[in-house]
């Protein structure tokens, strides 16, 4: 090879090494490959993983469950009030009323406990259930949960929606 500057040139003598290598290369034998790996879940890496997800699923599952079961008192509270909103009568209302109070008063002793909850009555009574809800503004039905009787005049069957709407959404949103 003769340096000119930046060019390289290839003289003759190196031309023909250059062909001689290039004819040993084609003469070589092929490669050996080796056989390819197989793919296969029987390795023990898989199977921890695997057992890894089926705990994680169950511990998913289990968690679910004991939320499902925790609320089931919420359930049953807001389907009783639904039966009571679906048969609301101006002859029973006094009874109907009853029973909405009855339901708020046991959802808050099973979730507060009765020592807490029991001798709430009157403002106190609307002030816990206005504290423990959220957004839950009991203060104009006052009337309605203090009385023993029903005022005629302040209970009619849209108020008493009204009361039940707004008792559903505490037993929904009450804290625990």
């Amino acid at each position: 090879m003769i340096n000119q500057g930046f060019i390289h040139v290839l003289t003759v003598p190196s031309l023909v090494i250059l062909q001689e290598i290039q004819a040993e290369i084609i003469e070589l034998e092929p490669l050996f490959e080796p056989d390819p790996v197989g793919f296969t879940f029987d390795t023990p890496a898989w199977q921890v993983l695997a057992t890894c997800l089926v705990a994680g699923i169950g511990v998913i599952i289990f968690q679910q469950y004991k939320r499902y079961s925790k609320n089931r008192y919420r359930r049953e509270a807001i389907k009783v009030l639904g039966e009571v909103e679906a048969t609301l009568d101006d002859s029973q209302l006094e009874v109907e009323l009853n029973k909405v109070r009855v339901v708020l008063k046991q959802v808050a002793i099973f979730t507060f406990g009765r020592p807490k909850v029991a001798p709430l009555y009157g403002a106190d009574w609307i002030k816990f259930l206005e504290s423990t809800g959220k957004n839950t503004s009991f203060s104009k039905y006052e009337g309605l949960l203090k009385s023993t009787a029903i005022e005629t005049q302040e209970t009619t069957n849209l108020r008493m929606k009204e009361l039940i709407t707004l008792s559903k959404k505490w037993i929904r949103t009450h804290a625990r």
